[in-house]
């Protein structure tokens, strides 16, 4: 028997190797007779000159199908042999091409056409794959079911109870263009935000930051130092660490009633250099005199209740962190710009973003300014690059509205309605008719209680606005009047209405709050509520 060839190709093993077509002579008969035989070796010669043409032409037709399928390559320097085609490969940068940003969105808009009866929502995290699988992923709001939504739940209760502002949703909607952000898989994947620096906020909104405080007028920037956090929470917790960490033991304190977190993250994280002491009021009594070391929360306007809040302790030692959460002209009018040592803000109250979580302060002193940053790079490295650049887009919406108003010197006036306010991207006019119909509506309904009543709040002069506003607080703080109505949190889950009860603001249990930061749907439901409730103690009062 003679004998014969075969040929084989292995691709991956052929780059890693730098062989590509390799042939086996297999003798099945003696050695002898394979030298004796001439025709042999003219069939080797063939063999072997087609193999190295078959090899030029594999690797051209390999590279060309590889490159095509990845798009522009750039191969830096350099001649591509087999030898060092694995290491050349590292220098391959790769570009994209036109239309990559086509696919994402698409599939932002395609959210926007499934049907959820205007009662729910579907995102692009949840998108089917095709369009006969949509049935179902709607996501529903409260008091609302079924496939699209459609189904009202019956006698369901009015969920008040957390402060997740999604007024907003509307606003956004009709200005969908304009706020939207498409971010690339390759968006600034490092720690910091810029690659050759330790940069963590971003320039842009840094800048977009301090134009929207020059424009409202509520907070003095200049020749100060901003941090972000994420979300105002975590800056509670760093300016207290870092206003406490080089002196001894500090009481913190806040005036009743007041924002839970800040009790509640004081006696998490206490620490040698600062311990919670409760009530600013009572304990200014019982400290009258005494020159004790001191960090005050003040929330102004203040949650609950809206009210208006200034320092109650002072002294050399007495340090105070402004929480201005809720000074935006939505909530309240803005009389002064606040020029304090330690001012937090935060997105979430400002447009409606809560779970994109961003916060910053505004600080006077540098050696504070470092404490709070290193403080914050221990803890999170950095604020999430991605956030930076939602916010960044959603404040250039507002600062250019109202950049706009003021060029033209001109201010819309309020009274409008609220579609209106959106369309122009005037998100403070929109807050502000939005809330001030709801506090006027749920008033109009206690009003007419002699078992219920709500805090009172007065006009004032809004030099934003420029022009006197009625109150717009973010929160109903209501109270039982009754004597027998000890638990007023408990009064009104009877009635289908879940609120956040007084103790939790270390307030007395007569006391409730009630969210009007919540969608359409559940204010209404709210009100619904309250007056079947109100309604049944005036006929009580009729039928006797």
């Amino acid at each position: 028997m003679g004998p014969y060839f075969s040929a084989s190709i292995d691709p991956p093993k052929a780059l890693a190797s730098g062989r590509f077509l390799s042939f086996r002579v297999h003798a099945m008969a003696s050695p002898g007779s394979l030298e004796a035989d001439g025709q042999s070796r003219l069939v080797l010669v063939i063999l072997l000159t087609l193999s190295v043409s078959l090899n030029a032409i594999f690797l051209t037709s390999w590279m060309w199908a590889g490159f095509s399928r990845s798009g522009a390559v750039l191969i830096q320097s350099g001649t591509v042999t087999t030898d060092d085609l694995v290491s050349s490969r590292k220098e391959i940068e790769v570009f994209p091409g036109a239309g990559w940003s086509r696919k994402a969105s698409e599939a932002a808009e395609a959210t926007s056409l499934v049907n959820c009866s205007g009662n729910g929502e579907m995102y692009t995290d949840t998108l089917p794959v095709t369009a006969e699988v949509a049935e179902g992923l709607c996501e529903c709001y409260e008091c609302f079911t079924g496939p699209h939504c459609s189904e009202h739940v019956e006698n369901c209760s009015a969920d008040v109870n957390s402060g997740t502002p999604l007024l907003f949703a509307p606003f956004w909607k009709q200005n969908a263009e304009e706020s939207a952000v498409l971010i690339p898989g390759w968006y600034r994947i490092g720690y910091a935000f810029m690659e050759d620096s330790s940069v963590s906020i971003s320039p842009a909104l840094e800048r977009e930051i301090r134009i929207l405080h020059n424009l409202v007028g509520n907070a003095v920037v200049d020749n100060k130092y901003i941090v972000l956090g994420v979300g105002s929470m975590q800056l509670l917790k760093a300016a207290v660490a870092s206003l406490a960490c080089d002196r001894r033991t500090a009481d913190v304190v806040a005036a009743v009633p007041y924002f839970p977190a800040y009790r509640e993250q004081s006696l998490l994280f206490e620490t040698a250099h600062f311990t919670w002491a409760g009530d600013a009021n009572v304990y200014a009594q019982e400290h009258l005199g005494m020159n004790s070391s001191t960090i005050e929360f003040v929330n102004s306007p203040n949650n609950p209740d809206g009210m208006v809040r200034h320092a109650v302790l002072n002294g050399c030692d007495a340090f105070t962190i402004y929480d201005y959460a809720y000074y935006w002209p939505h909530f309240t009018a803005i009389t002064e710009a606040a020029d304090q040592d330690v001012m937090l803000f935060t997105l979430s109250k400002l447009t409606g973003h809560a779970g994109s979580r961003l916060g910053w302060a505004i600080v006077k002193n540098y050696t504070l300014y470092e404490r709070l940053l290193t403080y914050l790079q221990l803890s999170i490295i950095t604020v999430s690059h991605e956030t930076q650049l939602r916010a960044t887009q959603l404040l250039r919406v507002i600062n250019g509205a109202y950049s706009g108003q003021l060029h033209a010197e001109q201010m819309i006036p309020l009274g409008l309605p609220p579609a209106y306010y959106a369309s122009k991207g005037l998100s403070f006019h929109y807050g502000y008719v939005v809330l001030r119909d709801r506090w006027m509506k749920l008033n109009q309904i206690l009003n007419q209680s002699k078992r219920f009543g709500v805090q009172h709040l007065e006009p004032a002069y809004c030099k934003f606005f420029k022009e006197v506003t009625g109150p717009s607080p973010a929160y109903a703080w209501v109270y039982c009047k009754q004597e027998n109505d000890e638990d007023c949190q408990a009064v009104l889950q009877q009635a289908g209405i879940i609120s956040r009860g007084g103790k939790k603001f270390d307030s007395s249990t007569r006391f409730t709050r009630l969210s009007l930061l919540k969608r359409v749907s559940t204010f209404e439901n709210l009100i619904n509520h309250l007056s079947f409730l109100v309604s049944e103690e005036i006929n009580f009062i009729l039928l006797k």
